[in-house]
């Protein structure tokens, strides 16, 4: 149950970490940011986001911190306002995404799309606020984003780069695409559509993020038996209920 708890408590502080921050770019005016000295910007995007708890006042604060560096260089490299809308403000966020010419149709969340000013081409940003960062697992998972946007029509230039951001420790990363990282991606694509066509048990790994997974229908109450002391309490709980209703609801 503690287990549980705190991945219920991160997610939470996640998804309203997300959401607060669609907002404060919904709200923020360029001209009034322009008008402002460069060290009362980051005041300026912390009061469009609400006052919070004490984990999310800090990660709010960082947010504002680290857009505010971003604003303040646009500023100084000469951006005129109408740069600013169109280079600082994200043309995309909380974005769902689809491809449907594959062998089995992709999906995908995309937390952010950013113009990039000097290479006519697009930046995907992924928010990290519940693990520790790791570049390479992070390279294949917005690879795999932008194999879906540079194969389908969400976008009028490629998206050749790729950043993450973690507003807890306030960690900022940003790279180029490389062939090789895309190439990979396909690669895996390519083995798991194999694999779901060879048919047989697919490898089903129960943690407590399943309590939010789309899948639980198909994973948690198939026909196949799971070992039900493995599963945290809210799981044995959430199966029982399901079973006990009779509904396949997912949730």
């Amino acid at each position: 149950p503690d287990v549980a708890y705190r991945r219920s408590s991160a997610a939470d502080v996640g998804t309203e970490f997300h959401t607060r921050a669609q907002f404060m770019f919904d709200k923020f005016d360029v001209e009034v940011a322009m008008s402002l000295a460069n060290e009362n910007v980051p005041q300026y995007i912390r009061s469009l986001m609400p006052d919070s708890t004490d984990e999310l006042d800090k990660m709010f604060w960082n947010f504002a911190k680290h857009e505010a560096r971003r604003f303040t260089f646009g500023k100084q490299t000469g951006y005129t306002v109408d740069d600013m809308r169109k280079y600082f403000i994200p043309i995309a966020q909380e974005l769902e995404i689809d491809w449907e010419g594959m062998k089995i149709p992709l999906k995908g969340h995309v937390d952010r799309i950013d113009r990039m000013k000097r290479t006519n081409c697009y930046c995907v940003t992924e928010y990290k606020t519940s693990k520790q960062l790791k570049i390479p697992e992070l390279r294949q998972e917005v690879g795999f984003y932008a194999n879906i946007l540079n194969n389908t029509d969400y976008l009028d230039m490629p998206v050749n780069y790729w950043s993450v951001y973690d507003p807890r420790i306030d960690q900022y990363h940003l790279e180029r695409f490389s062939p090789m990282t895309l190439r990979a991606v396909d690669n895996g694509l390519n083995r798991l559509f194999n694999k779901i066509a060879d048919g047989g048990p697919f490898p089903r790994k129960v943690t407590p993020l399943c309590l939010w997974c789309s899948f639980d229908d198909e994973c948690l109450y198939g026909d196949d038996e799971i070992e039900m002391q493995r599963l945290p309490s809210e799981l044995i709980k959430k199966k029982e209920n399901k079973e006990f209703s009779g509904s396949k609801t997912k949730v």
